[in-house]
């Protein structure tokens, strides 16, 4: 991650410190690379929301304890079972927003649902750099950042990334149903 340089008149040069530690961004990207399944927590505000990277069989094991940074935490998924599905805790670690969008930027990761993510946060930084995202306000009150509006090509890549993403990287239970869906 690169380091923003600013000088002030007289001050000498001062460094504004990266928004994700790159040590944390390395060791969730080696989860990432290692097999890693993700999936997005929501949060309210949405910018609260978590990118849970949890150990789906075969994924390599951590290596070393997770950085300050990074919370371990368990979530209740709707998993394939069989030729069903059924809900299934899982544990594993999430990210904060800058944080996962900092591992996955270098990741290369085998799990679909981590790849699935890793072009949703490359297509959401093309539209920030094309100055399509601008200041909202939820339905709650909160602050945020809304995305649009959109042209031609970025509203096709959006349908496409949506109709691309793999059942594992948006497994969450539908708030409210008593059974898995």
């Amino acid at each position: 991650m690169a380091r923003v340089l600013v000088r002030e008149q007289g001050a000498g040069t001062r460094s504004v410190p990266p928004v994700a530690a790159p040590e944390s961004a390395a060791w969730a990207r080696g989860l990432l690379d290692g097999g890693w399944a993700a999936v997005f927590l929501p949060g309210e505000p949405a910018r609260l929301g978590r990118l849970l990277l949890w150990q789906p069989a075969g994924a390599t094991a951590a290596e070393g304890m997770a950085p300050v940074d990074v919370e371990a935490e368990a979530a209740e998924l709707v998993l394939p079972h069989g030729r069903s599905v059924r809900r299934h805790r899982v544990e594993g670690y999430a990210l904060p927003v800058a944080l996962a969008v900092a591992a996955l930027s270098g990741a290369q990761p085998p799990h679909p649902s981590a790849a699935a993510w890793r072009a949703a946060s490359r297509f959401a930084l093309r539209l920030l750099a094309d100055g399509r995202l601008h200041p909202a306000i939820t339905p709650a009150g909160y602050d945020t950042w809304q995305a649009g509006p959109f042209t031609a090509a970025q509203r096709r890549t959006l349908d496409a990334l949506a109709a691309a993403f793999p059942p594992h990287a948006h497994c969450l239970p539908e708030p409210g149903r008593a059974g898995p869906r």
